[in-house]
């Protein structure tokens, strides 16, 4: 008997995992967890619907609190935005014999800068300042440029600020 390999319809096991009977949060990221799993055994790390998998979770544990598992999943969606191969700015996602281009992000895109801010507060929730530090001035880079004016970006200059300050009284605290 031959086994043919499909790629997974992103689509109907999101629809499946988070209707399926599952209420709690401990039961969608399980189950969410299981599809996380199976795609990234058959899709590269560079698949939008893997992304989607990761993306769906990170929301759902920054939803309910859970800093750490989110942090987890938005490095994977960050390193999945930033992913840089070839110079036309495309990745062809030959696994599978998948015939989808994925356009990768420039480097000041505003979605990677929300990315790295998002990253950012998650390091400052679970008090790694120095990580929230290097994410959260990569962050601003990018998003001065995009975002200055806006609400989003006075509430990223007010938390760098707070990032800025703690990160110099830990390093003259550290050097005593």
């Amino acid at each position: 008997m031959v086994r043919l390999d499909i790629k997974p319809n992103v689509e109907f096991y999101l629809r499946v995992f988070l209707y399926a009977g599952a209420t709690s949060f401990e039961e969608k990221k399980k189950l969410l967890r299981r599809a996380e799993k199976r795609f990234a055994k058959v899709l590269s790390k560079y698949n939008y619907e893997l992304f989607e998998v990761r993306d769906r979770l990170q929301r759902l544990c920054i939803d309910n609190q859970d800093f750490k598992s989110a942090l987890h999943y938005s490095k994977l969606t960050l390193e999945f935005a930033e992913c840089k191969f070839f110079n036309f700015n495309i990745i062809f996602d030959i696994f599978l014999n998948s015939i989808s281009l994925q356009v990768v992000y420039q480097p000041n895109w505003p979605l990677i800068g929300l990315h790295h801010y998002m990253v950012a507060k998650l390091y400052w929730y679970l008090e790694d300042t120095m990580r929230a530090l290097l994410h959260i001035r990569e962050a601003y880079k990018i998003l001065r440029i995009t975002h200055s004016g806006l609400p989003l970006f006075n509430d990223l200059k007010d938390l760098h600020q707070q990032i800025e300050m703690t990160a110099a009284h830990e390093q003259n605290f550290n050097r005593r």
